[in-house]
């Protein structure tokens, strides 16, 4: 048949013509003079040409070395080694931009993509050629059964267990997505119809689009490597020279119109000067060791924090991100302003943490509470509100224009609302019984509420969370953020009323519990007494979580006391922003010093010699040699109070460092303020933390007519164990401090009447203005720590101390001026200096002595009446 048509069509000439017009198609034996070979062998075209002219120097490079070291940080690439390394890198990534960029400048109109491309290398030809073995094996696994032969595929063996016969017990170990140990189920909307979006079920990555929510990671990343940069500072700066008023020029002040006083030994003076002298900072072994283990913790708690947010914001939120890019356009445009008119503390805040540049700071106010707001609850999530997660909330409300009240008012709310959630979380009575038993069953009852709460969220995906943040409602109130957002946010902390109360230290009763007794045994009468709360011991948590608890803790530390209540009265004008309480420590002794002090500033003998205490208040020569003879017989009142409380305060400070380390705060930063010899107690207490290598615990410390040495080391030491702010405040004019620190070491200075030089992240604030003397500071504590830029200062209890100052300042007048009397002297008159200078108004001492044991127990101050509300809405600052 194939014959036959093939002789039909060659017999028709026109269809013979057809065929050879096919045939010559695509089969020309025409020659061609094209030589393919020779056109491949040699490339017309090169990729160079794409790449930057080496010998063309940029105008201004595209990346700077801080954005190489965020993509490489980000990218979990290794930093640079060197400079070099570092240069070598910033070419490569300019030149591939410099490539992209030329590529994009190609115009491709109406060109066709290339639809593949055929390697015909031996190597490819190999690999894509069918051989006999190949041929063999497919042909091994067919079989033919039937009568018409059918070709079936052989099954091979089944294989019940892919991942082997050993099973680890680890069930969730092969799930699709996991967050740390558990799995996520994702909520899929099969079979439920469209989703409604609501406000209550916003979170970030509904209202924040993916480069905002790229801008919001590279936020933290950067408010962390700025921490870090701050930490090394403390290690790394030197401490230079600085210049000393001359003693030889303080000599001839004090001996002015009197030539007959005696004169210092002349070697001492010299050395004298020679410790003034300070030597370039040299780091030693313990520094090197310490910067060491600072570093590694602060880099543990760093990795934890950007792990955590970007678990959150690189989750993908299905179809919502294009709808919530939509919106965004239409409401956020680049402002100007920082939303900053309605509070006042952000420019004060933005002194002190430098904010960081961020595109986010031109979102609307509203998205930028809610980004705060769900940072807190992601550092919250990691069942720790350390110093430095606090640090880094006060860096991020800088950097989005928001000042600190916000943030304080967040804490609050956020607070409030974990303790509410917790009491309404059922606990079966093992749990109870386990809760009272010791810190180690303690921790595994911890870890296992940990899994507990994240299992209950992560496998019913998210679907238990309202029930979990039932009390968590008034929380999110006016913030936009929804109650199952942030019970996801919050993660297992949500779930567990037991981690609830670890963060809150056992609900806030450790301070206030018989955890602390046991401290009491090596410092007389070592208490932590609640300024706002209630000083009742729970036994139950349940019961003490009903309290009015805080996310940050304020220890106020008295320096000296003339009534029993000074452990207290004081620190009432901090506000109720943070959980306040005043340490109450060796009563007796300091009410020993507080008298004592009182009875001095109130002597004749003090009147008298006032002129050359504040002559020689620099000069460090308070010494027997110098003193009148009339001032150095009364100055017994005040020397031995004086020596034993400050034994004492040494072995507070170290009892107070033991007691924070064993978190009877809980998780919670703690800031420590404290006057006269409370100020050493937190000298002690930092000293000890940076021994025990404890950081992170403490983030704020104010030190206010300090009696401690102001020598560089001893605060560089002391900064390394302060996250935040380490503040001294100081007074040149306080001659009572001088005069009672005299017999210490005073070549290394004192920090209560100078700056603290030459040490990196510490705060000097000159209060010689107000404090004219060492008393003062118990009545001023408002005003001070108002012009340091304390949270939240009642208005209210600041005109109340500064009432009962005046009353204070009337009472010492009309005592120095009967002792006065009795003494046959008129103030500081030439008169009243010979006699101090001859030893007359020595008789003065016996007669003081007696008066200040028998003052031990006095009447209270006279202060207005307080009224049972108390008022905070004084001015709120950091």
């Amino acid at each position: 048949m194939l014959r036959r048509a093939a002789s039909r069509l060659s017999s028709t000439p026109c269809s013979s013509l057809r065929v050879n017009r096919l045939t010559s198609r695509y089969y020309s034996s025409k020659p061609d003079d094209t030589d393919i070979e020779s056109m491949l062998a040699k490339p017309t075209w090169s990729v160079r040409s794409l790449l930057p002219d080496p010998g063309a120097r940029p105008s201004s490079p595209t990346v700077t070395p801080a954005q190489l070291k965020h993509l490489l940080r980000l990218s979990a690439l290794p930093q640079p080694s060197s400079p070099a390394e570092e240069q070598q890198m910033l070419e490569t990534l300019e030149s591939q931009i410099h490539f992209v960029r030329e590529i994009q400048k190609v115009d491709t109109t109406g060109v066709e993509p290339l639809q593949s491309i055929r390697d015909e290398s031996p190597e490819a030809v190999k690999e894509n050629t069918i051989g006999l073995e190949q041929l063999k094996e497919a042909l091994s696994k067919e079989r033919v059964i039937g009568r018409n032969k059918k070709i079936q595929r052989m099954e091979s063996a089944r294989n019940d267990r892919p991942d082997g016969d050993a099973w680890d017990g680890n069930a969730l170990g092969y799930a699709s997505k996991t967050k740390g140990k558990f799995f996520v189920k994702l909520n899929n909307s099969f079979g439920s119809g469209p989703k409604e979006e609501s406000n209550s079920d916003q979170d970030l990555t509904t209202i924040l689009s993916r480069p905002q929510r790229a801008d919001l990671t590279v936020l933290v990343a950067e408010i962390t490597q700025r921490m870090r940069s701050l930490i090394e500072e403390t290690f790394k700066a030197p401490a230079e020279q600085h210049p000393k008023t001359s003693v030889s020029s303080q000599l001839i002040d004090l001996n002015e119109g009197d030539s007959d006083a005696p004169l210092p030994n002349t070697t001492e003076l010299k050395k004298s000067e020679d410790d003034h002298v300070r030597t370039e900072y040299v780091p030693t072994p313990e520094d090197f060791k310490a910067e060491a283990n600072l570093l590694t913790q602060f880099d543990d708690w760093r990795d934890s924090v950007l792990l955590r947010v970007g678990e959150i914001v690189n989750r993908d939120a299905e179809d919502r991100d294009a709808e919530a890019s939509s919106e965004q356009q239409d409401e956020e445009r680049p402002r100007s302003s920082y939303d900053d008119d309605d509070d006042p503390s952000w420019s004060r805040l933005s002194e002190v943490y430098h904010r960081v540049e961020t595109p986010l700071i031109h979102l609307p106010k509203p998205k930028k509470l809610l980004i705060l707001h769900s940072l807190l609850l992601l550092m919250l999530s990691l069942e720790h509100y350390s110093a430095n997660s606090r640090v880094l909330m006060l860096y991020a409300a800088s950097s989005l224009g928001l000042g600190v009240k916000t943030l304080n008012q967040d804490e609050v709310k956020v607070s409030r609302g974990l303790l509410d959630a917790a009491l309404q979380m059922p606990a079966n009575a093992d749990a109870q019984s386990k809760g009272r038993e010791s810190d180690p069953s303690r921790k595994w009852k911890v870890g296992i509420a940990s899994v507990a709460g994240a299992v209950l969220i992560g496998v019913t995906g998210g679907l238990a969370a309202p029930f979990i943040a039932a009390g968590l409602g008034t929380v999110m109130g006016g913030l936009g953020l929804g109650a199952t957002a942030a019970a996801g946010y919050l993660g297992a902390v949500a779930g567990s009323g037991v981690i609830v109360g670890g963060i809150f230290g056992a609900y806030g009763g450790r301070m206030t519990g018989r955890m602390v007794d046991k401290y009491a045994r090596e410092v007389d009468d070592f208490a932590f007494l609640p300024i706002h709360g209630s000083r009742h011991r729970f036994d139950d948590e349940k019961e003490a979580a009903q309290e009015d608890h805080r996310l940050r803790v304020t220890i106020g530390i008295t320096g000296w006391l003339t009534e029993e209540d000074n452990f207290v009265v004081p620190w009432r004008v901090i506000g109720k922003d943070s959980e306040v309480f005043g340490l109450r420590w060796e009563t007796k002794p300091l009410l020993s010093l507080g008298n004592a002090i009182d009875s001095l500033v109130t002597s004749a003998a003090w009147a008298a010699g006032r002129q050359v205490l504040t002559k020689t208040i620099f000069a460090g020569l308070l010494s027997a040699l110098v003193l009148p003879m009339g001032l150095m017989k009364v100055a017994g009142i005040a020397d031995n109070p004086f020596s034993v409380a400050k034994a004492r305060s040494d072995k507070a400070g170290e009892v107070l460092a033991d007691a924070l380390i064993s978190k009877v705060q809980g998780e919670r930063p703690v800031t420590l303020i404290g006057y006269s010899l409370g100020s050493r107690v937190i000298y002690s207490c930092l000293q000890t933390l940076a021994k025990r290598h404890a950081y992170g615990l403490v983030e704020t410390a104010i030190l206010m007519g300090s009696p401690t040495p102001s020598d560089t080391p001893d605060w560089r030491c002391m900064r390394r164990v302060v996250s935040g702010r380490l503040v001294n405040a100081y007074s040149e004019n306080d001659a009572v401090l001088a005069f009672l620190y005299r017999t210490s070491s005073l070549q290394y200075g004192i920090a209560g009447l100078q700056p603290i030089e030459n040490v990196p992240g510490v705060e000097n604030l000159d209060v010689s203005d107000i404090i004219s003397g060492h008393l003062r500071y118990q009545f001023l504590l408002g005003r001070i720590l108002r012009t340091i830029g304390l949270e939240c200062i009642s208005a209210r209890e600041v005109a109340r101390e500064e009432q009962a100052l005046a009353i204070k300042d009337r009472q010492q007048e009309q005592q120095r001026i009967q002792n006065e009397r009795r003494a046959g002297i008129e103030g500081d008159s030439e008169a009243a200096r010979r006699k101090l200078e001859s030893g007359e108004i020595a008789v003065e001492q016996p007669q003081l002595q007696p008066r200040v044991e028998a003052r031990h127990s006095i009447p209270r101050r006279p202060v207005p009446s307080r009224s049972v509300e108390e008022n905070n809405t004084g001015r709120e600052q950091f």
